[in-house]
């Protein structure tokens, strides 16, 4: 079995890698790449912070990418493609951490085969690369962001605490903390530390987790006329005090700057919210459709009561999820629910629940196999067949190639000023018709200068004295 799950994630990494690194690298582009891939900060909350409990993304996406930096970058002699690499080796990573505890969830939580748990783990990675695929060109997955900086904010921290949460479940719950070893009790409390302080769209799957087992707790208590609050406690000490730290992750986060520019008129947002997240679930092709009804419609008939309690858990966390981001939307932004990436916890308790209701059923169907290698196949070719049609992950969807461009003329301008000894220069760049020229906005020039000083492309720090923004510029690098 381990050998046969080492199998299982190295297969699945080099798969990864030929997707993040091979067919869609991501490539820095818009001023959040530029400024988080060389601001780095201390791994702890920071009350005031423009993002006070980001701690997960804002210190592995710069830590990263100073590691491509002078490790790739002096092999490759390319600063983006380098950046790239590195980037997308952690990307993968997480992924492969991701499947990887669904694969051993699967297996030890049913007492699957080998190869039933093989062929589930294969239409449940399948399912995130081609359940919101639509025709031949402009797609998207269920990874996807609109640049690197989303994709470590929201993407890979709803990973974080999704594949956490599957890891729960495998080894019983928080309720087996006393018997895990030290060095598996330091493991997992900084992975709930870092699952806590990623982002407040994606610590809702940890949250919600949670929630539910303390409430199923109490059920049981209360059922059993044996509830006190004394011994509750006691019983739940672990999860209680996790659950109580993410809420104080919202107070910390009240603090920042960002949160200042939060949204007004709530109410008015919520129903707007609301209303953007149903037409987000039409997103889902017919494909994927036919499939999750036929699975609930088989659950129902096959299992009936068998499951009920486990089943009415994880659809419980599904409902808080999905009221948890309508809400949130509705403070942050109402047009988030509308994000692949912000609605990623979302999908992941949609497509876990549909997927746990397979591996129950794989033994009750007398084809169970069969049927399991059917919708394998069609997972694996929908993902091959719409592999070359996803928009790329930057803000502008432009190829990788341009974007490498864009990159190498910073950086030339640069290289310019300082073999001519110039200490400032006037950077020219593409122009956009937005107030303060985002993507690539008018106050970015020491995230231009200080990345390529901090990560050694420049010998001396060149600071811009002014950006000079040209519509020759988006000519140049093909941007519309």
């Amino acid at each position: 079995m381990k050998k046969t799950h080492l199998i299982f994630s190295l297969v699945l990494f080099a798969l990864l890698v030929e997707f993040f690194i091979v067919l869609h690298p991501i490539a820095i582009f818009d001023t959040d790449d530029w400024n988080f891939i060389y601001m780095p900060r201390i791994p702890v909350p920071i009350i005031g912070k423009w993002n006070p409990i980001k701690v997960f993304p804002e210190f592995f996406m710069p830590l990263v990418s100073y590691i491509g930096a002078y490790t790739v970058y002096p092999l490759t002699g390319k600063y983006c493609l380098s950046l790239s690499i590195a980037n997308g080796l952690f990307i993968c990573f997480i992924i492969t951490v991701y499947f990887t505890e669904f694969y051993l969830l699967i297996q030890k939580k049913y007492k699957l085969s080998t190869v039933k748990s093989l062929l589930i783990s294969v239409v449940f990675i399948g399912m995130h690369f081609c359940a919101v695929a639509h025709g031949r060109k402009n797609n998207v997955f269920l990874f996807y962001a609109y640049d690197m900086t989303c994709v470590y904010h929201y993407i890979l921290s709803t990973l974080l605490n999704a594949s956490l949460v599957m890891h729960l479940m495998r080894i019983g719950g928080l309720g087996a903390w006393k018997t895990l070893a030290k060095k598996n009790k330091i493991h997992l409390a900084l992975w709930i530390y870092f699952a806590i302080f990623s982002s407040l769209y994606s610590s809702v799957v940890l949250g919600a987790y949670l929630g539910v087992e303390l409430l199923h707790a109490l059920y049981k208590e209360v059922k059993g006329k044996s509830f006190n609050v004394k011994s509750y406690w006691t019983k739940n000490r672990p999860p209680l005090i996790v659950i109580l730290v993410w809420f104080c992750s919202f107070i910390i986060e009240k603090t920042g700057g960002r949160a200042a520019c939060f949204a007004t008129g709530i109410p008015h947002n919520i129903l707007s919210s609301g209303k953007r997240m149903v037409f987000w679930f039409g997103h889902f092709n017919i494909i994927f459709v036919v499939i999750g009804a036929a699975v609930i419609i088989l659950r129902i008939f096959f299992l009936k009561r068998e499951y009920l309690v486990e089943d009415a858990k994880i659809a419980l966390a599904l409902c808080l999820t999905t009221i948890y981001i309508i809400l949130l939307s509705a403070v942050v932004n109402y047009t988030y629910v509308e994000r692949t990436d912000a609605i990623l916890p979302v999908a992941f308790w949609a497509l876990f629940m549909l997927m746990m209701f397979v591996g129950k059923m794989s033994e009750k169907i007398k084809y169970g196999n069969t049927i399991l290698s059917l919708m394998a196949a069609v997972s694996v070719i929908g993902t091959v067949y719409y592999s070359n049609t996803y928009e790329e992950i930057n803000y502008e969807k432009l190829p990788y190639e341009n974007c490498e461009a864009f990159v190498d003329d910073v950086i030339n301008q640069f290289k310019e000023a300082e073999s001519q000894g110039e200490t400032e220069i006037e950077l020219v760049l593409p122009e956009f018709n937005t107030d303060d020229n985002w993507p690539i906005a008018d106050y970015a020039s020491g995230s231009f200068s200080e990345s390529l000083y901090f990560h050694g492309v420049t010998d001396q720090k060149i600071d811009v004295e002014k950006m000079v923004f040209t519509k020759r510029k988006n000519k140049e690098f093909g941007i519309n």
